[in-house]
């Protein structure tokens, strides 16, 4: 991977952070960098059915198919 941000990658980033979706990027920005920052990185690893099933629920969250955790909470299902 290049060592340069590329102005491309920094405007997608950041019109996911400021939309509907950003706390969710974050979520996941601070999962990976946790993991690169661990001195067992080395033991730990996204294989590709966690990919895929990331990919998966993240589709779900794009068509609408998703409960806020308080609605879940609270007995509601989809």
């Amino acid at each position: 991977m290049e060592n340069t941000i590329q102005p491309e990658l920094i405007n997608k980033f950041s019109a996911v952070v400021h939309g509907p979706d950003g706390d969710l990027l974050l979520s996941l920005l601070d999962i990976l960098y946790d993991r690169i920052t661990e001195a067992d990185y080395d033991d730990q690893y996204l294989s590709p059915e966690d990919i895929e099933a990331i990919q998966r629920g993240l589709e779900e969250i794009r068509q609408g198919r998703s409960l806020t955790l308080e609605e879940y909470r609270s007995g509601k299902r989809l």
